[in-house]
């Protein structure tokens, strides 16, 4: 006899305030396959997240909950303690507002305002040298998970590490999950915004995924931060080429030739256009 989506989510609970997290993430997993958009199976995943310390991971799984539901104050807590947890102080007072706006009020909600307004967001850091070089290395190795397992793991200490949200948009536009790669990108840039090189990572996802509007403009914010970028100029030619731009494509293939004249694809690509 098949169960109800509210047996499974009441088998969910139990098993999970009983512990037994890999049943209950079983039951919740089997609902948001059948509904994608079940508000107390989102948060709860969220739940398990946040319990076992995967912290970001559990913001999706809150932001559903909030917008399948939002009427519930404890979607609102949870997707606030989770962004606090991450120092994000500016998005949690942005859901903070958000949540007054509702009409969430009460202690729980007072307790909330006065942590926000302990912290100050921590500045940007990276791990020690060794540890990401081990990182690059085994990207070199084409180790892709183990890179994101272990970068998930250090951005448990170091959250706020430009250089490992970077490593992560890397990998990830090697495995082609272009969406994930531009949020990583996006977030490195957050972190540290005169970074050239992650522009051009930005750019380059963004491209691949079919944003080439979007890609320029990115190609473009590189070249204001670090003017001689050769390889934005070529990025850029890339891309005009591809909207078919090829005036404008050859133009940045020469602005590139300027700036480095030993760029083998760049004369190539410029053959091309011609």
């Amino acid at each position: 006899m098949d169960l109800t989506i509210d047996e499974v989510l009441k088998k969910g609970i139990e098993a999970h305030k009983g512990g037994r997290v890999q049943e209950a993430d079983k039951f919740y997993t089997a609902i948001l396959q059948a509904q994608p958009q079940h508000p107390d199976a989102n948060h709860n995943m969220g739940v398990l997240a946040l319990g076992i310390g995967k912290v970001e991971e559990a913001l999706p799984f809150f932001k559903k909950a909030l917008e399948a539901n939002d009427t519930i104050a404890q979607f609102w807590l949870s997707y606030l303690d989770a962004l606090i947890k991450l120092n994000r102080s500016k998005e949690a007072q942005e859901i903070l507002l958000q949540a007054k706006e509702k009409g969430m009020k009460g202690e729980a909600f007072d307790q909330i305002e006065t942590r926000m307004a302990s912290f100050t967001e921590m500045p940007a850091q990276d791990p020690p040298k060794d540890q990401l070089q081990s990182l690059i290395n085994l990207y070199s190795q084409g180790q892709y998970q183990e890179v994101l397992n272990q970068s998930a793991q250090l951005l448990r200490t170091f959250p706020q590490s430009p250089s490992l949200f970077n490593i992560r948009g890397i990998v990830n536009a090697s495995l082609k999950n272009y969406d994930e790669a531009i949020e990583n990108y996006q977030k490195a840039i957050k972190l540290k915004p005169n970074w050239a090189d992650a522009y051009l990572n930005l750019g380059n996802a963004q491209r691949d995924f079919g944003y080439l509007i979007k890609a320029i403009e990115s190609f473009q914010k590189a070249i204001q931060v670090k003017p001689d970028f050769a390889k934005a100029y070529y990025n850029i030619g890339l891309s005009m080429s591809q909207k078919g731009d090829i005036e404008k494509a050859i133009k940045n293939y020469h602005q590139c030739l300027e700036l480095k004249n030993d760029f083998p694809l760049a004369y190539n690509n410029l053959g091309n256009a011609y």
